[in-house]
């Protein structure tokens, strides 16, 4: 395994599960992941034992959009969910460093030419999260729009988050997204309620 440009490089075959990938690191790097996740990896635990902690860490985090990367990270990402392994150059891989960092893409290197590799099951955990938040556009019509009321403070604050977490992470997970809200504040929403405000008011 090589670093370059502060990128952990493997010198492997590109794998296309998460385990195996994060299993194609050292254990420094693991721990270095770990730590970007704030993940307790126990040393005494063998290579293998600790990729299964962190592929546990990672997909659950992903899951709740409790991953904080900036935005364009994010769009990245999901740019390369139609390339999940796609070959780039040397002077790209600064481009990748934060995903790597987080444990959601790894490069791989053959030879001459490097991949960066989307593991299937952040694959699969995006796209879901996509498709659990793709609402169908239904037209408006005139009536509805003159009946439309004003949002009340919380529904605007609702929508504000909901926006927020969309630019964040590319997506929101709604069920998750109504659980936070009224574990927060007094006035709680329905999973229908939150679904309603966002298909009738958000951009």
């Amino acid at each position: 395994m090589d670093t370059e440009l502060g990128m952990p490089i493997i010198n492997k075959e590109p794998k296309s599960g998460l385990t195996d990938s994060l299993s194609s690191y050292t254990k420094s790097i693991l721990f270095k992941v770990g730590d970007t996740l704030d993940a307790s990896l126990k040393k005494s635990h063998k290579k293998e034992q600790l990729a299964e902690e962190l592929e546990r860490t990672i997909l659950s985090r992903l899951e709740k959009a409790d991953i904080i990367v900036p935005e364009a990270d994010w769009v990245l990402l999901n740019e390369l969910l139609d390339e999940p392994l796609k070959v780039i150059k040397q002077e790209e891989l600064s481009t990748y460093s934060t995903l790597a960092e987080h444990g959601l893409v790894f490069v791989f290197r053959r030879g001459l030419e490097m991949q960066v590799s989307v593991p299937r099951e952040i694959q699969d955990v995006m796209k879901r999260l996509a498709d659990e938040n793709t609402m169908k556009e239904q037209p408006v019509t005139e009536t509805q729009i003159q009946e439309k009321a004003p949002l009340d403070e919380n529904e605007a604050a609702l929508l504000k988050m909901y926006e927020s977490t969309k630019a964040i992470y590319g997506a929101a997970n709604l069920t998750h997204l109504t659980q936070v809200w009224n574990d927060h504040h007094e006035v709680h929403y329905s999973l229908d309620d939150v679904r309603a405000i966002i298909e009738t008011n958000s951009k």
